[in-house]
C-alpha cells in the first residue's frame, strides 16, 4: 500500500472473483487510508529521491516529500525483497540548518527523537528494517 499511495489513491474490490466482503481487510484499509491522509498533502510539496528505488527490488528506495511552508515531510522508506541490508542511513534534504526537528516512525519501530538539521543532513541517522518487502513513513516537523 505505501508503495503505491501518491496525491490519489484507489480503492477497488476484484470483482473478476467471487466476492466476500467478510474475508475483505476493512479494519487494515481503514488504518493505511488514515495514515494516507495524514501525508497526502506532502505530495504536493518538494520531493527529493534519496536513493532511487531499485528495479529488481534487491536495494533501498528512500523518498522525501517535504512541504516548506509547513516545516514538515514525510519520508518514505523501502527495503525491496532482494535487499540483503537491513540498516541504511536516512539524509533528509530542504532542511534547515539551524533548526531542530522532531522525526517519528508511523509504526513507532523507534522512539520520536529531535535532531538538529545541521546534525541531520551530515550525519544523517540510521534505519533498521529487519525485513524484506518492509516498507516505513518517517515524519518529520520543525520544532519552535
Amino acid at each position: 500500500f505505501r508503495a503505491s499511495i501518491n496525491h490519489g489513491v484507489v480503492i477497488h474490490y476484484d470483482y473478476t472473483k467471487e466476492f466476500e466482503p467478510a474475508h475483505f481487510p476493512h479494519r487494515w484499509l481503514r488504518e493505511r487510508l488514515a495514515e494516507y491522509q495524514k501525508i497526502r498533502d506532502c505530495f504536493a510539496g518538494d520531493f527529493y529521491e534519496l536513493n532511487p528505488p531499485s528495479p529488481e527490488e534487491s536495494g533501498w528506495g528512500i523518498l522525501q516529500y517535504d512541504l516548506p511552508e509547513e516545516q514538515r515531510g514525510v519520508i518514505t522508506v523501502f527495503r525491496g525483497e532482494n535487499c540483503p541490508e537491513v540498516e541504511r542511513l536516512i539524509r533528509p534534504r530542504g532542511i534547515h540548518a539551524e533548526c531542530n526537528y522532531l522525526v517519528s516512525d508511523a509504526d513507532d519501530s523507534f522512539e520520536p527523537f529531535q535532531i538538529s538539521g545541521s546534525e541531520w543532513m551530515h550525519n544523517g541517522f540510521r534505519l533498521r528494517l529487519e525485513q524484506p518487502r518492509t516498507a516505513r513513513l518517517i515524519h518529520y516537523r520543525q520544532q519552535r
